[in-house]
Protein backbone atom coordinates (compact mmCIF):
# COMPACT_ATOMS: atom_id res chain seq x y z
CA UNK A 1 0.00 0.00 0.00
CA UNK A 2 2.75 2.29 0.79
CA UNK A 3 4.43 2.24 -2.56
CA UNK A 4 1.17 2.52 -4.46
CA UNK A 5 0.62 6.07 -2.13
CA UNK A 6 3.75 7.17 -2.89
CA UNK A 7 3.40 6.41 -6.72
CA UNK A 8 0.00 8.33 -7.17
CA UNK A 9 1.49 11.08 -4.59
CA UNK A 10 4.35 11.82 -7.32
CA UNK A 11 2.11 11.64 -10.34
CA UNK A 12 0.03 14.07 -8.92
CA UNK A 13 -2.82 12.28 -8.15
CA UNK A 14 -5.07 13.71 -5.30
CA UNK A 15 -6.29 10.51 -3.18
CA UNK A 16 -7.13 8.56 -0.16
CA UNK A 17 -6.04 6.23 1.90
CA UNK A 18 -7.17 3.58 4.65
CA UNK A 19 -4.30 1.72 5.76
CA UNK A 20 -3.16 -0.63 8.49
CA UNK A 21 0.03 0.11 10.55
CA UNK A 22 2.78 -3.16 10.47
CA UNK A 23 4.87 -0.74 12.48
CA UNK A 24 7.51 -0.13 9.60
CA UNK A 25 8.79 2.79 7.47
CA UNK A 26 7.75 5.39 9.60
CA UNK A 27 9.45 8.30 7.85
CA UNK A 28 7.75 7.20 4.44
CA UNK A 29 4.17 7.30 6.32
CA UNK A 30 4.59 10.34 7.85
CA UNK A 31 5.33 12.04 4.85
CA UNK A 32 2.45 10.51 2.65
CA UNK A 33 0.00 12.12 6.26
CA UNK A 34 1.62 15.29 5.72
CA UNK A 35 1.37 15.56 2.38
CA UNK A 36 -2.56 13.81 2.16
CA UNK A 37 -4.04 14.77 5.50
CA UNK A 38 -7.40 13.27 7.21
CA UNK A 39 -7.73 11.99 3.95
CA UNK A 40 -4.42 9.18 4.86
CA UNK A 41 -5.90 7.18 7.88
CA UNK A 42 -3.59 5.03 9.38
CA UNK A 43 -4.59 2.64 12.89
CA UNK A 44 -2.29 3.80 15.55
CA UNK A 45 -1.18 0.56 16.04
CA UNK A 46 -2.26 -2.49 14.32
CA UNK A 47 -4.68 -3.57 11.57
CA UNK A 48 -8.21 -3.33 10.52
CA UNK A 49 -8.83 -6.73 12.08
CA UNK A 50 -6.95 -5.80 15.71
CA UNK A 51 -8.58 -2.68 16.04
CA UNK A 52 -12.57 -3.24 15.23
CA UNK A 53 -12.14 -7.15 17.09
CA UNK A 54 -10.92 -5.21 20.19
CA UNK A 55 -13.85 -3.28 20.42
CA UNK A 56 -16.35 -6.65 20.13
CA UNK A 57 -18.21 -7.78 23.60
CA UNK A 58 -17.04 -10.86 25.31
CA UNK A 59 -20.16 -12.30 24.31
CA UNK A 60 -20.27 -11.22 20.86
CA UNK A 61 -17.03 -12.95 19.92
CA UNK A 62 -18.45 -15.74 18.31
CA UNK A 63 -20.52 -13.76 16.45
CA UNK A 64 -17.68 -12.94 14.01
CA UNK A 65 -17.28 -16.77 12.92
CA UNK A 66 -20.77 -16.07 11.10
CA UNK A 67 -20.84 -15.14 7.63
CA UNK A 68 -23.89 -13.02 6.39
CA UNK A 69 -25.74 -16.23 5.17
CA UNK A 70 -25.07 -17.22 9.12
CA UNK A 71 -22.01 -20.14 7.70
CA UNK A 72 -19.29 -20.42 10.30
CA UNK A 73 -18.07 -23.92 9.76
CA UNK A 74 -14.44 -22.96 7.83
CA UNK A 75 -14.06 -19.70 10.62
CA UNK A 76 -14.31 -22.05 13.13
CA UNK A 77 -12.38 -24.58 11.60
CA UNK A 78 -9.31 -22.05 11.54
CA UNK A 79 -10.37 -21.78 15.43
CA UNK A 80 -10.04 -25.45 16.08
CA UNK A 81 -7.09 -25.81 13.92
CA UNK A 82 -5.23 -23.40 15.55
CA UNK A 83 -5.82 -25.10 19.06
CA UNK A 84 -5.32 -28.24 17.77
CA UNK A 85 -9.03 -29.48 18.78
CA UNK A 86 -11.17 -31.83 16.65
CA UNK A 87 -14.58 -30.25 17.82
CA UNK A 88 -15.30 -26.92 15.97
CA UNK A 89 -18.19 -26.26 18.26
CA UNK A 90 -18.14 -23.36 19.96
CA UNK A 91 -17.63 -24.56 23.37
CA UNK A 92 -15.07 -27.09 22.40
CA UNK A 93 -13.40 -23.84 20.79
CA UNK A 94 -13.98 -21.69 24.50
CA UNK A 95 -13.18 -24.64 26.68
CA UNK A 96 -9.49 -24.82 24.49
CA UNK A 97 -9.27 -20.91 24.91
CA UNK A 98 -9.59 -20.52 28.36
CA UNK A 99 -10.80 -17.17 28.16
CA UNK A 100 -12.77 -14.46 26.21
CA UNK A 101 -9.03 -12.61 26.23
CA UNK A 102 -7.15 -16.14 24.46
CA UNK A 103 -10.49 -16.51 22.23
CA UNK A 104 -10.02 -12.95 21.40
CA UNK A 105 -6.50 -13.16 20.40
CA UNK A 106 -7.14 -16.29 18.61
CA UNK A 107 -9.60 -14.68 16.35
CA UNK A 108 -7.63 -11.92 15.57
CA UNK A 109 -4.69 -14.24 14.74
CA UNK A 110 -7.24 -16.40 12.37
CA UNK A 111 -8.35 -13.24 10.81
CA UNK A 112 -5.29 -11.86 10.20
CA UNK A 113 -3.36 -15.18 8.87
CA UNK A 114 -0.85 -14.66 11.83
CA UNK A 115 1.81 -17.90 11.93
CA UNK A 116 2.90 -17.56 15.25
CA UNK A 117 2.76 -20.98 17.66
CA UNK A 118 2.52 -22.80 13.94
CA UNK A 119 4.25 -26.65 14.40
CA UNK A 120 5.78 -26.68 11.42
CA UNK A 121 6.63 -24.61 8.25
CA UNK A 122 3.60 -26.59 6.31
CA UNK A 123 0.93 -25.75 9.46
CA UNK A 124 2.34 -22.09 9.13
CA UNK A 125 1.53 -21.96 5.60
CA UNK A 126 -1.89 -23.63 6.11
CA UNK A 127 -1.95 -20.86 9.13
CA UNK A 128 -1.71 -17.84 6.72
CA UNK A 129 -4.52 -19.14 4.39
CA UNK A 130 -6.50 -18.78 7.22
CA UNK A 131 -7.22 -14.92 6.67
CA UNK A 132 -9.25 -15.55 3.45
CA UNK A 133 -11.60 -17.80 5.31
CA UNK A 134 -12.23 -14.57 7.80
CA UNK A 135 -12.06 -10.42 6.21
CA UNK A 136 -9.12 -10.46 4.18
CA UNK A 137 -10.97 -9.85 0.81
CA UNK A 138 -12.97 -7.05 -0.48
CA UNK A 139 -16.38 -8.74 1.03
CA UNK A 140 -14.54 -9.53 4.12
CA UNK A 141 -13.88 -6.02 4.51
CA UNK A 142 -17.38 -5.30 3.75
CA UNK A 143 -18.74 -8.22 5.94
CA UNK A 144 -16.37 -7.03 9.01
CA UNK A 145 -17.50 -3.30 8.61
CA UNK A 146 -21.60 -4.56 8.56
CA UNK A 147 -20.49 -6.62 11.60
CA UNK A 148 -18.88 -3.03 12.93
CA UNK A 149 -22.55 -1.30 12.59
CA UNK A 150 -24.67 -4.59 13.82
CA UNK A 151 -22.70 -4.86 16.74
CA UNK A 152 -22.96 -1.19 17.92
CA UNK A 153 -19.14 -0.73 17.68
CA UNK A 154 -19.92 2.65 16.16
CA UNK A 155 -19.87 4.69 19.08
CA UNK A 156 -16.39 3.35 20.16
CA UNK A 157 -13.99 3.85 17.05
CA UNK A 158 -16.22 7.60 15.78
CA UNK A 159 -13.53 9.59 17.30
CA UNK A 160 -10.86 7.63 15.51
CA UNK A 161 -13.08 7.40 12.08
CA UNK A 162 -15.01 10.87 11.92
CA UNK A 163 -11.58 12.68 10.50
CA UNK A 164 -11.27 10.59 7.24
CA UNK A 165 -14.58 10.15 6.78
CA UNK A 166 -15.06 14.19 7.39
CA UNK A 167 -11.97 14.03 4.68
CA UNK A 168 -13.23 12.40 2.31
CA UNK A 169 -16.82 14.08 2.50
CA UNK A 170 -15.11 17.19 1.79
CA UNK A 171 -13.58 16.20 -1.12
CA UNK A 172 -16.91 15.20 -3.02
CA UNK A 173 -18.44 18.23 -1.43
CA UNK A 174 -20.26 16.75 1.40
CA UNK A 175 -21.11 18.59 4.89
CA UNK A 176 -18.56 17.33 7.42
CA UNK A 177 -20.62 15.19 10.30
CA UNK A 178 -20.23 16.29 14.05
CA UNK A 179 -19.37 13.81 16.45
CA UNK A 180 -22.69 11.66 17.27
CA UNK A 181 -24.58 12.89 14.00
CA UNK A 182 -24.15 9.60 12.22
CA UNK A 183 -26.52 6.97 13.80
CA UNK A 184 -25.06 3.62 12.93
Amino acid sequence: MLGVLEALKGAGLNVAGFCDDEGRFEGRWAKLKAAAGAKLFQWQRGCLEENIIAHVPDSQLFSLAYDNDGVSGDRLRTLADRLDIQSKSESAILDACGSHDSLRKLIVQAATGDRTGATSEPVGKEWAKHSQKWFKSLSGGGELCEKMISLGLWHDLETVLLPFLNAIRAEVAEVALNPGELKL
